[in-house]
């Protein structure tokens, strides 16, 4: 039995749930933690965690998700958590585009890419290219930045590939669906977690058109999960 399924196998209901939400986060934060998990039960909860060794205290005293936390849960743990090996070379540092004003960003680029000092217009006896040209190329910069900005907001996340939660998707994506049952099968977790994964990650923070339907048939009666694609 590997170090996944030992602590699998060791953890209720509401620890593993605590940890898919936590997954969920940016930051892999464990709090908060769901409504019903209140007071001494939540304490419990947040101890037994840290026991099993898959969530981490850190410096602000915040308790996230670490490594093995993530892998506990068949995800793929963020770069932050991967361990860095001496043969890499620190990488270069990248100008943040966001946190500089378009124009002085056109400035950047201009100077970098085009050895032009400046895209002020410059009144001269003679025209010089410079006074001709500047202006096509200050367009041509702001339409680029105005393409990028429209493609960022459109730019939508998308799970990890070989994730649980990309196994949920295209389970769902089949023109059959999915069952409670099958995703349960297919990905180990319980059907609490599933239906938190299904509300949080799949319909919130993906936005996906996710479906259910109550169906009777042969087999019973069971409710069908569909992504359905516009």
């Amino acid at each position: 039995m590997d170090l996944k399924e030992t602590i699998m196998n060791k953890m209720t209901s509401p620890q593993l749930t605590v940890l898919v939400n936590a997954a969920l986060r940016e930051d892999g934060a464990v709090h908060p933690l769901p409504n019903r998990m209140k007071g001494g039960a939540a304490i419990k909860i947040v101890n037994a965690l840290a026991k099993h060794g898959v969530i981490t205290q850190e410096d602000d005293g915040q308790w996230r998700l670490n490594a093995a936390g993530y892998a506990a849960i068949g995800e793929t743990p963020p770069e932050r958590l991967l361990p860095q090996t001496q043969a890499e070379e620190p990488a270069e540092p990248q100008t943040d585009s966001s946190s500089i004003a378009p124009d002085a960003l056109f400035e950047e680029i201009a100077s970098k890419h085009l050895d032009i000092d400046t895209l002020e217009t410059r009144r001269l006896d003679d025209l010089d290219f410079h006074d001709c040209a500047v202006w096509a190329i200050k367009s041509a910069l702001e339409a680029a930045y105005q393409a990028g900005m429209v493609a960022a907001k459109q730019r939508t996340p998308k799970p990890r590939e070989n994730s649980k939660q990309a196994t949920m998707i295209a389970l769902m994506k089949r023109p059959e669906g999915a069952t409670i049952e099958q995703l349960e099968a297919a990905t180990s977790w319980n059907r609490n977690t599933l239906r938190g994964a299904i509300s949080g990650a799949l319909r919130k923070r993906l936005g996906l058109n996710v479906t259910s339907e109550r169906v009777t048939d042969e087999q019973g009666k069971r409710t069908i999960y569909r992504i359905v694609e516009d």
